[in-house]
């Protein structure tokens, strides 16, 4: 991923609401401008907080001294996209790298888990805030692990999800060059597992991704990373997990879907490794032999996300892809074929999230900017034949 904080600029991120209209001659994207946050933001998710059926904001934003991170929510007051004042769960984080949603106790609303280098000045904790009546007023961290990071390591990626299919959400991390399945046991403890280790030793951040891969009903394990990226089936609810050579491309992060409708499971990774590679993501094909063709596909914009969305509901998964110079969309026939649309050229676009804001049916997203520009109304409909960036 391109670094932000090699760029220095006037730093004043916004929130945008990017909303999907549809019309008899197709989709169009109209934006509205939601939120202005000063400070540095790390990240942004779409979630429910408190329970009353529409996407809140859940943010982690670094303080103007860029140093400390703040954890907080923006309400979404009436269900049509407009948000409350910052309600703040936690603050003194140092180095924060991801933030989650997700139920740890099994009560049915969701808490909160971040990880930090550093939370009053300890090294490498993974913190989850219990969300105390489900209506989105969080207790004090309470410390999962704090060993995760130390010296030269690259500090985790946090996913969550049910890997053991009891009901409760369990956490993977990528730390160091490790893969850890973090089992939720339901008080606010997990056991862990390592799932996998990348090749070539640590010192390289590791992206985990869950998908059920198999079809076999639970969650596999994909991990991307430069030195190496792979599969891991899990077994046995849990209980095993088997590395499956995947023979996939090394990549600072990844996507996986069913691209084409298939039934087979399609990637589709980034690695910016030189001046080609910035803007191109590869698509590695499964064929019906369990080997991958692969493709680039050139995403118009310096990457620093992406990921998979039908953003025009016609049952085919688009890619939608954010970067320092842009937020643009790949058009999938299903068949592969991609057009790219460009959404904006005037803003920099480093998070995003979707879903649908404003309760109207279409999924909407939430693109967060690091850098404050001003921003378009209205979205061109103009097409490009992608080239073959490889």
């Amino acid at each position: 991923m391109l670094n932000p904080s090699k760029f220095r600029f006037r730093q004043r991120p916004t929130f945008e609401a990017l909303e999907s209209r549809h019309a008899m001659d197709g989709m169009t994207l109209v934006t509205t401008d939601v939120l202005e946050i000063p400070a540095h933001i790390h990240e942004q998710l779409l979630v429910d907080l408190d329970g009353d059926g529409d996407v809140d904001i859940l943010n982690a934003s670094q303080r103007e001294d860029y140093f400390d991170v703040i954890v907080s929510w923006f309400e979404n007051l009436d269900g049509r996209g407009n948000f409350g004042e910052r309600i703040e769960i936690s603050n003194g984080l140092i180095g924060l790298r991801d933030v989650v949603a997700l139920d740890v106790e099994g009560d049915g609303d969701l808490d909160v888990v971040a990880f930090a280098s550093s939370r009053a000045y300890n090294a490498g904790d993974l913190v989850w805030y219990e969300n105390t009546d489900g209506q989105g007023n969080f207790g004090s961290g309470q410390t999962i692990r704090d060993d995760l990071f130390s010296g030269g390591s690259i500090p985790p990626h946090v996913i969550a999800g049910d890997l053991n299919s009891d009901g409760l959400d369990d956490l993977v991390v990528g730390v160091n060059r490790d893969v850890l399945y973090l089992k939720n046991l339901g008080n606010g403890q997990f056991d862990e597992t390592r799932v996998a280790r990348s090749p070539l030793g640590a010192g390289h951040q590791v992206m985990p991704l869950l998908y059920d891969e198999d079809g076999d009903g639970d969650l596999d394990v994909f991990y991307f990373s430069e030195t190496g990226s792979g599969l891991v089936h899990n077994s046995n609810n849990g209980e095993e997990f088997l590395l499956q050579n995947a023979d996939l491309d090394p990549a600072e992060y990844g996507r996986v879907a069913d691209l084409d409708g298939d039934g087979r499971t399609d990637v589709l990774t980034f690695l910016n490794n030189g001046p080609t590679s910035y803007c191109c993501i590869t698509l590695h094909h499964k064929r019906t032999d369990g080997t991958y063709s692969i493709e680039g596909i050139d995403g118009g914009v310096f990457i620093t996300d992406f990921d998979v969305i039908d953003l025009d509901q016609d049952s085919d998964l688009d890619i939608l892809i954010g970067g320092t110079n842009g937020l643009t969309w790949l058009k999938n026939d299903g068949n592969l074929d991609f057009e790219l649309e460009t959404i904006s050229n005037k803003q920099s676009h480093f998070h995003f999230d979707f879903a649908d804001i404003d309760l109207d049916g279409t999924t909407d997203v939430l693109s967060a900017s690091e850098f404050y520009v001003d921003f378009t109304l209205g979205f061109n409909h103009s097409m490009e034949r992608i080239p073959d960036c490889r």
